[in-house]
């Protein structure tokens, strides 16, 4: 199976969609919303339909991992959202933003790892007080850390060290966006938010629930 996407939150003037290989097992649903690359930049994708076939002849890349578990616009705010761009003559990438709400813009985050290279190589190029980041860096192992977390550890300097590295080779650099309803863990991760809001409803609540 395959989808086709739209491309949101860009600069592009006109559309941008593009057809991703679905992964076995992988649920997509038109309207969820992923994370794709795209001319080796991570950005973020609108499932519009699905297809059994890629077409063109081409090979299709594997479609990211959903930023959220559900579609985020609906089949009827699909509908509504081409209507708006064939009314209005507008981009589809335009008339889509008015349906989706600010919980579906994530944070991007930028994210360094030890190039593999270097992983068990001495550090001898390492100054004495750039020590620990590195040692942090290369205990994170394949979970990395994020530029968040190298900042709140240590400080912007540090976090300026590890851009430095990455351009030097020493590091590589994955940038992506966090998924709603996670916050960074201790290790930099994305881990699920706990807890929930209990409310009593009214009795004119109630009865309009």
């Amino acid at each position: 199976m395959f989808a086709t996407v739209l491309i949101v939150g860009t600069l592009y003037h006109k559309d941008l969609i593009l057809t991703y290989a679905i992964r076995e097992g992988q649920t997509c649903l038109p309207g969820m919303l992923f994370a794709v690359r795209v001319r080796g930049r991570q950005e973020r994708a609108l499932a519009l339909r699905l297809r059994r076939e890629a077409g063109g002849g081409f090979r299709a890349l594997e479609l990211g991992d959903a930023l959220y578990p559900t579609p985020v616009v609906s089949r009827r705010g699909l509908a509504l959202a081409r209507w708006l761009a064939r009314h209005y003559v507008c981009p589809l990438n335009r008339a889509i933003a008015l349906f989706l709400p600010p919980p579906t813009q994530p944070k991007q985050e930028i994210r360094y790892f030890v190039a593999a290279d270097w992983r068990s190589r001495p550090v001898l190029f390492v100054e004495p007080r750039w020590q620990p980041l590195w040692d942090g860096l290369v205990k994170a192992g394949d979970r990395g850390m994020s530029g968040e977390r190298i900042k709140a550890r240590w400080d912007g300097a540090a976090a300026e060290q590890a851009e430095l590295w990455y351009r030097a080779g020493y590091l590589r650099r994955e940038i992506g966006f966090r998924r709603v309803g996670q916050r960074a863990g201790r290790g930099g991760e994305a881990v699920g938010l706990e807890g929930s809001l209990s409310l009593t409803l009214t009795a004119d609540q109630q009865k309009a629930f």
